[in-house]
């Protein structure tokens, strides 16, 4: 299956809106305290509301990135978000001051957006013209900075110069890739010397000792690169050596690569998930509905292959 088909897919797009609010990545949760009590641990249990945790998330990555302030106090800087989906992050970051660049590989992701862009504009505009004195102006001109457009990030040349950006990001996009280090060349070549990358992601490089079989489905129907892993043979021959993301980040040249377990952070979120899905993926399992299916399969597979999500950051030396 394409990343295409993926994304357009029914069980896609109503999950993401279920569960996701359309941002399509993982809520952060904080984590709980070494002396946490039964009712702490009981509370932590529950994902419930999402949408704040979502939020979470996205101020994590934004704090990674660590953009200086100018003299007014004011994050300043330009970034690269790539792969920006249906652009929320994207504009929640021009909201809060940097000159955000998004792309996105999809017509239709860049196409909503734009109109979601378009959208929180309208919004902020009604807001400064009821209240002029409003503290949302400086939103309002970085919102009206923000540029959205197609782009592949295995080839940024027909887009990008040398050295453009501060920082780039991505989050739960790189699984996509078919050429990571390629992918990650083009990040180091339009960073500025210092220039920071934050990328959150599953660790779908890892070592896992997960059925093959069960993995192969997930790659196949959810559009993820089927060498993404530390236990798949590539087309070559060769075996990935299941080191993990940091370490790859880490041999495209990039200095101070730091990587930051955030397992127990999202886990609250894929464990209501796992409980809730495991009678249907037994069913599609049984039926052989993977294709329909795939993210339901996701779920339980990658719940069950010991998988870690984590957060790599480095600088371009």
């Amino acid at each position: 299956m394409s990343v295409e088909s993926y994304y357009t897919s029914l069980e896609t797009r109503l999950g993401n809106a279920l569960f996701f609010g359309g941002r399509s990545h993982l809520p952060y949760y904080p984590s709980l305290p070494p002396n946490a009590g039964l009712w702490e641990y009981t509370k932590s249990l529950n994902p419930f509301p999402i949408y704040p945790a979502l939020l979470a998330m996205e101020d994590q990555a934004f704090e990674s990135l660590k953009i200086h302030r100018n003299g007014k106090g004011e994050r300043e800087g330009e970034v690269l978000d790539a792969g920006c989906g249906t652009g929320d992050m994207a504009i929640y970051f021009a909201k809060r001051g940097l000159k955000v660049h998004a792309i996105d590989l999809l017509p239709d992701k860049v196409s909503i957006s734009r109109k979601n862009a378009e959208h929180e504009l309208g919004s902020l505009y009604k807001a400064n013209t009821n209240n002029p004195a409003s503290t949302q102006t400086n939103a309002v001109r970085c919102l009206e900075n923000l540029s959205i457009q197609e782009g592949d990030y295995h080839d940024l040349s027909p887009i990008f110069p040398d050295s453009k950006f501060d920082a780039v990001y991505t989050i739960e996009t790189l699984a996509h890739a078919t050429d990571l280090r390629t992918v990650l060349g083009e990040f180091y070549r339009v960073l500025k010397p210092g220039g920071r990358i934050a990328l959150y992601e599953y660790d779908h490089w890892m070592s896992s000792t997960s059925e093959e079989g069960e993995m192969s489905k997930v790659h196949q129907y959810g559009g993820i690169d089927p060498t993404a892993t530390g236990t798949t043979t590539t087309t070559t021959g060769s075996e990935k050596d299941g080191r993990g993301l940091a370490a790859i980040v880490r041999d495209a040249g990039f200095a101070d690569v730091r990587e930051e377990d955030l397992t127990a952070n999202v886990r609250p979120l894929l464990r209501f998930l796992v409980i809730c899905l495991f009678v249907p993926y037994v069913i599609v399992r049984v039926l052989g509905l993977e294709a329909r299916f795939i993210n339901t399969v996701a779920v339980v597979v990658n719940y069950r292959r010991g998988w870690k999500y984590v957060g790599v950051t480095g600088r371009k030396a």
